[in-house]
């Protein structure tokens, strides 16, 4: 599931969501923290640290959650929105 947000003049938000197992506790964390620690086997554990340098790097904030509602994980994008 993909829902792109403008609640805000200045930001908008991005949600991708899935219906998988979610995370362990803990583990989104982690993984954020330790760029050699894949959470799936074949992972090479760098994907969400990369999206994170990106969308830090445009000057935005990524959150990172097991979905409440359902099962799965969700994963917020906000991005700061430049007008020229």
């Amino acid at each position: 599931m993909l829902t792109i947000e403008t609640g805000e003049a200045s930001m908008v938000g991005i949600s991708v969501a899935d219906n998988g197992p979610g995370h362990p506790a803990g583990a989104i964390c982690q993984k954020y923290s330790n760029r050699s620690l894949p959470l799936r086997k074949g992972g090479t554990g760098l994907g969400l640290n990369i999206v994170r340098h990106i969308v830090e790097s445009h000057g935005g904030t990524i959150i990172a959650r097991n979905r409440t509602e359902a099962t799965g994980a969700i994963f917020i994008v906000r991005l700061p929105v430049k007008l020229s």
